[in-house]
């Protein structure tokens, strides 16, 4: 029996490697090892409510990414759910010798999280991973519940090597499986991102600043046309930089129906005099409501692209009407597509431009202090999933430039910047991924693995008369 001090410690470590693993993902790793170790030693009960504690606590420090959007009952109830299912499934696998239960439960139960939570994947443990691209690299098979997987094994695989006492052949075996599995995965990734680029690259510009905000809410007409004349500066000075593509934030600017023509004129004007592609992201009110829009002119002035946001905030964009359609359009011998900030947030949806090779995927965004880094990575793994590059400018945000594997080929923060902007080389060769073509696999695999882990589960507990089930066997 462990000392009340040491069972303190073990749930304290728990909880701080959980608060931090959002800045340091190689906590993560670690973050349940304390609670396995202790677990076969206390009871159910007891081990309930330390683990529910300590992952509770452990995930406040999402309270200032998440803040901006939800009240605190939301949020103290949103992560007291997931700190019940984390201690469920610490209770449920407490004196297993099947390692790969853990694993199994908590991504079967992210999994199921983002089929129906209206944020899409916002929050999932593999975004904790972005730092490593090695290990990211394998979000091109299976997607993000592959990584969310072999970070849940680590902690598994070390808390049952912790536990052996007498080693046998079957042992030994399967503990080099185990080992060899995570070791793969990483070698794997190691080799995918050495891949250098061959082919000719795209010159793209993008700009975002913070002091713009207040023009997504200004509904004077007057205003907002002589800020837009005055930003399109920007648009050229990029242009000046060598840049044939220029990509504007998110809402940019309120436009009310009777000042579109003369918005789009203004935009049409500035493709065409400085021969670019350019995006803007705008506020539209219409007769029917207000749209989110992404449009995109041609470097001889023409609308090509008028993108309505389809992934709305809840919230902060009740009142607006939804987008149904992805939009793309060929440009550079390439197919580039666009999508808006939130949309990145759903893997389904940014799937099918994977389907159709886009080389390179547009996304204008506006983000707030807190959630600037998470949310940019999350773009970036849509970008490894899938293979392509990814463009986002962000207002309260980040100006990122990333390649299809994940690379960040360039980065400004409006927070650290007036006018964040940058100019980057960016290969738009569109790379074929598994992912792309099967989806979420991976997800529904583990989640059929856990239902069948669940039912014998339960046969065990409640037919103690029937033969005993090797779980050496599994």
């Amino acid at each position: 029996m462990y000392k009340p001090v040491y069972l303190l410690l073990a749930f304290l470590l728990s909880a701080v490697c959980f608060y931090f693993s959002g800045d340091y993902g190689w906590l993560a790793w670690f973050a349940p090892l304390p609670i396995m170790v202790i677990g076969p030693g206390l009871s159910g009960r007891f081990l309930f409510m330390g683990s529910v504690l300590s992952y509770w606590s452990g995930s406040m420090s999402w309270w200032k990414a998440e803040s901006f959007v939800v009240s605190v009952p939301f949020f103290l109830g949103y992560h007291l759910l997931f700190a019940l299912v984390f201690a469920l499934i610490m209770v449920w696998v407490r004196k297993t010798t099947i390692v790969w239960l853990f694993p199994i439960g908590w991504t079967a139960f992210e999994f199921v999280v983002a089929l129906f939570s209206p944020q899409g994947t916002w929050g999932n443990l593999a975004y904790t991973q972005t730092d490593y691209l090695f290990l990211m690299q394998n979000a091109s098979i299976s997607g993000i519940y592959g990584i969310v997987f072999l970070v849940c094994l680590f902690p598994a695989c070390i808390a049952y090597l912790l536990r052996q006492r007498d080693w046998n052949r079957a042992r030994s075996m399967r503990a080099s499986i185990l080992i060899l599995s995570i070791l793969a995965a990483a070698g794997w990734g190691t080799f995918r991102i050495q891949t250098p680029h061959a082919e000719e690259a795209v010159r793209v510009g993008l700009t975002a600043s913070n002091y713009t905000v207040p023009f997504e809410e200004s509904i004077d007409s007057g205003k907002n046309t002589a800020f837009i004349k005055e930003y399109v500066n920007h648009v050229a000075q990029l242009a000046d930089q060598g840049a044939k593509l220029v990509v504007l934030p998110e809402k940019l600017v309120f436009v009310a129906s009777a000042d579109q023509q003369e918005m789009e004129e203004i935009f049409s004007k500035s493709a065409s005099d400085n021969q670019v592609f350019l995006e803007v992201g705008v506020k539209l009110k219409q007769e029917d409501g207000i749209y989110n829009k992404s449009w995109i002119f041609s470097p001889d002035g023409k609308k090509i692209v008028d993108y309505d946001k389809i992934h709305l905030v809840s919230g902060l964009e009740d009142g607006f009407v939804a987008g149904h359609e992805t939009a793309r359009f060929n440009g550079f011998n390439r197919r580039i597509g666009t999508v808006i900030c939130k949309d990145m947030d759903f893997p389904g949806t940014i799937r099918e431009y994977g389907r159709e090779h886009v080389g390179m995927l547009l996304v204008p965004a506006w983000d707030w202090e807190g959630s600037e880094r998470i949310h940019s990575r999350m773009a970036i793994v849509r970008g490894i999933e899938n293979g392509f590059a990814v463009v986002r400018p962000s207002k309260e945000g980040l100006v990122t430039v990333s390649d299809r594997y994940g690379r960040i080929l360039a980065e400004q923060s409006t927070f650290d910047y007036k006018d964040a902007s940058v100019v980057a080389d960016v290969p738009v060769s569109p790379l074929k991924t598994l992912y792309s073509r099967w989806g979420d696999w991976f997800g529904w695999l583990i989640l059929g693995g856990a239902i069948i882990a669940v039912f014998i589960t339960f046969l065990k507990r409640f037919a103690p008369n029937r033969a005993k089930l090797d779980e050496d066997a599994y």
